[in-house]
């Protein structure tokens, strides 16, 4: 029993330690956590403290984020999927369908901030659907990581479909968001967060440079083994 309790509150310090160096590391992004370390007292405490957003991918998540204390305008929704949820207030939802997109457009009462996500699928039709959409704005794209996938290589191509989004559609998708980061998956040590900063820094950069394309906000969103593992 001991030893449980020992493990649990090693758990504990070692999440709330990762939030926080997440943060300082991406000193030039914004920075969001899973709902899942939601049950985590201190890193819960620490999240609402510092106003930081917090990626549900359900109705239960939403409903443990808002328990929590966290502002609706902090909660970033991915796959949305019923109305109810929708007519919940997250701040952003992440689409990757057709069916997600026709859902928020039907229960919009107030304008819904959208990024698609184009992790493994050619998103043209899906951006040209939210363009579309009653009430629906396109703020940017989303991508997840996959493992031992090349972080720099798909930042840089999330900015070159942006900037053919951008020319196809006459909008400029501004926020770049990349979901699963882990530092072990970079090759790094779990506390070396500044190099890969730097990696997805340079990365953006290089990208817009060769694309001609507005450097955009960024959003980091590190995966729950992460955190906790």
């Amino acid at each position: 029993m001991r030893h449980d309790r020992f493990d649990s509150r090693q758990r504990l310090v070692i999440a709330l330690r990762r939030c926080a160096q997440y943060r300082k590391a991406f000193r030039c992004a914004a920075v969001s956590y899973p709902a899942d370390i939601l049950g985590l007292q201190a890193p819960t405490d620490w999240i609402r403290r510092h106003g930081v957003a917090v990626d549900v991918v359900d109705a239960d998540g939403f409903a443990r984020a808002l328990t929590a204390g966290i502002l609706p305008q902090r909660i970033i929704m991915h796959r949305p999927a019923t109305a109810g949820t929708a007519e919940a207030g997250a701040g952003r939802f992440v689409v990757d369908s057709r069916q997600q997109v026709d859902g928020l457009a039907t229960t919009a009462r107030q304008r819904r901030r959208v990024l698609v996500d184009i992790t493994d699928q050619d998103a043209d039709d899906l951006v040209a659907a939210v363009i579309a959409g009653a009430g629906l704005d396109l703020i940017g794209v989303h991508r997840r990581l996959h493992s031992r996938e090349s972080g720099s290589a798909a930042v840089r191509a999330m900015v070159t479909a942006m900037r053919g989004f951008a020319r196809r559609y006459n909008v400029i998708p501004a926020r770049l968001s990349l979901g699963d980061i882990d530092a072990a998956e970079w090759g790094c040590r779990r506390d070396d967060l500044v190099a890969i900063a730097a990696a997805v820094d340079d990365a953006v950069e290089d990208g817009c440079v060769a694309s001609r394309f507005p450097r955009p906000a960024v959003n980091i969103a590190p995966s729950r083994s992460a955190l906790i593992r």
